[in-house]
């Protein structure tokens, strides 16, 4: 028999049906039991009931990622758990900084100081004890015990800590964390100090009271893409590199909450794009907005780029309409942008910033050819004359205005695109308010610049080309001059940008006018696989965790030089966010590339 099941009789650990508080008091010493109110578990845990723990019990997990949280009030904490050839290494992080403790021990001893800290400011606190699932050369599992805690000075806390309107440091006992965080110490960073992690799934999470809340970092050619989760679910995958390098910058706003206690969560991805040479993720602070729209420092609701009308075509000209959204009134946005692009790249671009001087007024600015913000750039009052260009695009006064009416500021704009520029491009949007709280650029819509056709396989579009919904039925389309029959695969990728890791990455190998083969490449993301396949026409479903295509719903039809591809696809709630759809095509010597005809927001 197993040693786990003779000596351990595992069974889950009950914390919902805790008894009440089991706290013993000695001298400025207060212990706590490890089913105490105070510690919150996450993961799988059980007990072991041997009268050789403290209380005749104590939990035990050596599930990957499982965690237990204790909030507490005093000068010092000492965790008190079980040394022995089957205990393995945990990750323990005190408000914010991080600490590895190897838990091993040759033989069985019960009851041990495992990590202690002593001195601490007399205030709130939290200690996290993570599970990575991992042991020291010498044991023989990765099993992580907690009996119990012993607190100096203080007791334990119920319910956590949450921050309030103002300003959180990222060591605060309102941020916990999870996986591994270094501690960067600098007079550049907010409050001297700041987190960063790489390792993918390492997460930070603040539990806070508001409306609103920006998390502040620190942002440089090193730096990765990071997941954010609002209330637990997915809202935005975030690019965090920035050339040249800023400290204590905003990198992402939530706003438009109900008032009340939420939770914002970072996640590193140790993923970055194109531009970067590492992945680091930081969090220096949390800027937290009360319900009044005010922070305790007084900062306004930051702003939130709305849509841009229409958000799909084609063309060499076009008068769009671009919309940006701010609680505090259209008059606290004190720049929008609009970025047109085949990616998020302001050089070779079509890069307009505008600055609004009243309800019906402002300035228009093109950036030249580099893309450098803050110049050279070309100006254009609105109400106007004349026009601006650079060798992307012009930008006309007449048929261009702006209207400012509540929270909602509209920038309508007249472009005419260069020859030169011909292809299917993305129309990003950003804000700034007048705090220089920056909503981020966001993919809202899609443009092709009319060109020259051309020869072999290629992108034709699809449709819808803007949705904003969990399921749909999609049409794509794929012409080749050589006809239908000559493309060999067509790839279909919808993620945030042209990346296929943690994507929804498809590739179609026709058969036939009417059959097919779809593959759905796996969260890594290697189109070599693996993958789920399925045969169109067919039955069933594939899946990764950002999307699933039926069968039902979808199709495969040649005819002439088109491929029509029709794929009933839906969603994953965790896959929320703004998205763009890149389709691609290529025969056995031909290729067309990857182009962006469409674009999506997962609610």
């Amino acid at each position: 028999m197993s040693r786990a099941r003779l000596e351990y009789l595992l069974f889950p650990l009950a914390i919902l049906m805790s008894a009440s508080l089991s706290q013993a008091q000695t001298g400025g010493t207060t212990r706590i039991e490890e089913t105490d109110k105070s510690i919150a578990y996450t993961g799988t845990w059980y007990t072991n009931g041997r009268f050789l723990n403290n209380g005749g019990s104590a939990a035990l997990t050596n599930a990957r990622g499982a965690t237990a949280t204790v909030t507490f009030t005093g000068t010092g904490i000492t965790w008190i758990g079980v040394l022995d050839p089957w205990a393995g290494i945990a990750i323990v992080y005190l408000d914010g900084t991080m600490n590895t403790v190897d838990t091993y021990g040759s033989s069985t001893l019960y009851q041990q100081p495992v990590f202690k800290v002593s001195g601490l400011a007399n205030g709130p606190h939290t200690l996290t004890i993570n599970v990575p699932h991992t042991r020291d050369p010498n044991g023989q599992g990765s099993w992580v015990w907690i009996d119990a805690f012993d607190i100096e000075n203080g007791s334990g806390v119920t319910g956590g800590f949450t921050a309030t309107a103002g300003r959180t440091e990222q060591n605060s006992p309102a941020v916990a964390y999870t996986g591994v965080w270094f501690t960067n110490t600098s007079a550049a960073d907010s409050g001297g100090s700041a987190a960063l992690a790489t390792d993918a799934g390492s997460r930070a999470t603040i539990t806070f009271n508001g409306t609103a809340i920006t998390w502040i970092g620190y942002r440089d050619q090193s730096s990765g893409i990071a997941r954010v989760y609002v209330d637990g679910l997915l809202t935005a995958t975030v690019d965090t590199y920035l050339s040249p390098s800023q400290a204590q910058t905003p990198v992402y706003t939530v706003n438009g909450l109900v008032s009340g206690t939420h939770t914002l969560t970072i996640e590193a991805t140790d993923t970055h794009d194109a531009n970067s040479n590492e992945s680091w993720i930081w969090v220096d602070a949390f800027d937290v907005v009360g319900a009044g729209g005010q922070t305790g420092g007084g900062q306004t609701v930051p702003p939130s780029p709305a849509g841009v009308n229409p958000a799909a075509g084609n063309g060499t000209s076009q008068t769009f309409a671009f919309t940006f959204s701010d609680p505090s009134g259209w008059q606290s946005l004190a720049v929008a942008d609009v970025l047109i692009n085949n990616d998020l790249d302001g050089r070779q671009s079509c890069f307009i910033a505008f600055v609004p001087s009243g309800a019906s007024s402002g300035t228009v600015f093109l950036t030249d050819d580099t893309g450098v913000t803050g110049g050279p750039a070309s100006g254009m009052p609105l109400p106007g004359s004349g026009s601006v260009s650079n060798s992307q695009c012009t930008v006309n006064a007449a048929g261009s205005s702006v209207s400012g009416a509540a929270g909602t500021l509209t920038l309508t704009l007249d472009i005419t695109f260069s020859a030169s520029f011909a292809g299917n491009k993305v129309l990003y949007l950003a804000a700034q308010n007048q705090s220089s709280t920056n909503t981020g650029w966001q993919a809202l819509g899609t443009w092709q610049v009319s060109g020259s056709v051309p020869t072999g396989p290629a992108v034709g579009g699809m449709s819808p080309a803007r949705s904003n919904t969990l399921s749909q039925n999609y049409t794509f389309t794929f012409t080749d001059t050589n006809g239908a029959q000559d493309i060999a695969v067509a790839d279909i990728l919808i993620n945030t940008a042209l990346d296929g890791r943690h994507a929804c990455y498809l590739a179609f190998v026709p058969s036939g006018s009417t059959g097919a083969a779809l593959f759905l490449v796996d969260d890594a993301g290697d189109s070599a696989g693996p993958y789920q396949g399925m045969a169109l026409p067919g039955s069933g479903a594939i899946a990764n965790s950002q999307c699933s295509i039926a069968a039902d719903g979808s199709s495969i039809n040649v005819s002439g030089n088109t491929l029509t591809l029709a794929l009933a696809i839906t969603f994953a709630p965790g896959f929320a966010g703004n998205h763009i759809l890149f389709l691609a095509a290529r025969s056995n010597t031909l290729n067309s590339n990857w182009q962006a005809v469409g674009t999506v927001t997962v609610p």
